[in-house]
């Protein structure tokens, strides 16, 4: 209650987000990364308190900070390069909203490289929740001169490494 015997509008920081409830598991599972299904590549992430507004669900603009931790992931564990060593940049990103993700939830990334152009690389993702499909989402990413900031053509090593993993 606060001062004016209202219930605050947040819940207070020790409580979860649905219904006040407490949970006796952290609201977090470990990040491991596994292939499964049509995707060649699947990684968890770690869900955190701030990713939960006062509705108790994710809130939609996390799902973006899902993909990119899902791409850092691919681009480590794929490529072997880590993604920040890379200049490249987010050209297109499309988010299709199908069910909400609750701190019960183990969520997950499945993705693909759709399509591989010259300085262009499309990815395909699912964000899972246990074994539901969240959403699904387009990525193009564009790769860069660092110095001048214009498209450049993906490097022969990386174009190799992902053509290899992907099956293109």
């Amino acid at each position: 209650m606060n001062g004016r015997g209202r219930k605050p509008f947040y819940p207070e920081p020790h409580r979860p987000l649905v219904d006040s409830r407490r949970i006796d598991r952290p609201i977090y599972s470990l990040p491991v990364t596994v292939c499964m299904d049509e995707f060649g590549y699947t990684t968890a992430v770690e869900t955190r308190y701030s990713d939960f507004d006062t509705m108790g669900h994710v809130n939609n603009a996390v799902y973006a900070t899902y993909l990119e931790q899902a791409r850092l992931d691919y681009f480590g564990d794929v490529i072997g390069i880590p993604l920040d060593e890379i200049s490249g940049v987010v050209a297109h990103l499309e988010i299709d909203y199908r069910r909400s993700i609750t701190p019960e939830d183990e969520v997950t990334v499945a993705m693909r490289v759709a399509e591989l152009g010259e300085s262009s690389i499309t990815m395909e993702h699912e964000i899972r929740a246990g074994a539901d499909v969240a959403a699904t989402a387009e990525v193009v990413q564009v790769a860069i001169d660092g110095n001048t900031g214009d498209p450049r053509p993906i490097p022969p090593e990386l174009r190799d490494r992902i053509i290899t993993y992907e099956g293109l």
